[in-house]
């Protein structure tokens, strides 16, 4: 008979506990839930449970457990490829510095107001309208949020530590917040609604900006960008 993936994820984690290991990996095993023992494992700092990003196949949890505030040294979770709709559970974790949660069907990241150490959200392919929330992470610094239905980065303007922000294939037609962001270095907006760069110009420290696939017809605002050096831009009226 077949060891089952539950089974694997049991022997992963009386490994851990042997060995008092501080990341536990149960990625690629589809697993229905989050095993009730992990949360006994209160030394860890990593926990992933993603699904198989290699293949394509998504993993079948669809909650993240209260019990994850056990884990009071957890600085970096990671949850792509899942089902998961609700991240609230988060709120106890107010160490956490990393989260992947891509690949879900999410619609509302109010809950990482209380998460206020976050400094790298991948939050790719969900189901998002709106960034309110981080505007109580002023620590962000790495932000993918590619591939979801946002249409403001308003909050963006209260997270000055922002360096790289990858927000292609949105809705996106205003860039302003990015005035606040001084430290941007890296901008990935292709495929959006904008026709406008003009706060760019107040961002010197942008070294990449990708915005091919929008409305541009005026590149002047990045002559104040010194720094620039990596430009992936086809003005709208050069377009065939």
């Amino acid at each position: 008979m077949s060891i089952t993936p539950l089974e694997i994820a049991l022997e992963r984690i009386d490994e851990c506990r042997r060995t008092r290991a501080p990341v536990l990996d149960l990625s690629k095993l589809g697993l229905d839930e989050i095993p009730e023992q992990v949360f006994e494992l209160t030394w860890l700092e990593k926990l992933d449970v993603s699904g198989n990003q290699a293949n394509w196949e998504r993993g079948n949890i669809r909650e993240i457990p209260a019990a994850l505030g056990q884990l009071t040294l957890l600085i970096e979770f990671n949850c792509t490829y899942n089902q998961i709709i609700d991240l609230s559970a988060l709120a106890h974790v107010p160490n956490l510095q990393t989260l992947d949660c891509s690949y879900n069907p999410i619609i509302d990241l109010s809950v990482l107001s209380h998460v206020p150490n976050l400094q790298t959200l991948h939050c790719g392919n969900n189901q998002l309208i709106d960034l309110s929330a981080l505007s109580h992470v002023p620590n962000l610094q790495t932000l993918q949020c590619n591939f979801n239905q946002l249409s403001d980065l308003s909050a963006l303007s209260h997270v000055p530590n922002l360096q790289m922000l990858h927000c292609h294939f949105n809705q996106i037609s205003d860039l302003s917040a990015l005035s606040h962001v001084p430290n941007l270095q890296m901008l990935h907006c292709r495929s959006n609604q904008l026709s406008d760069l003009s706060a760019l110009s107040h961002v010197p420290n942008l070294q990449t900006l990708q915005c091919n696939f929008n409305q541009l017809s005026d590149l002047s605002a990045l002559s104040h960008v010194p720094n620039l050096w990596m430009l992936d831009c086809i003005p709208h009226s050069a377009k065939t």
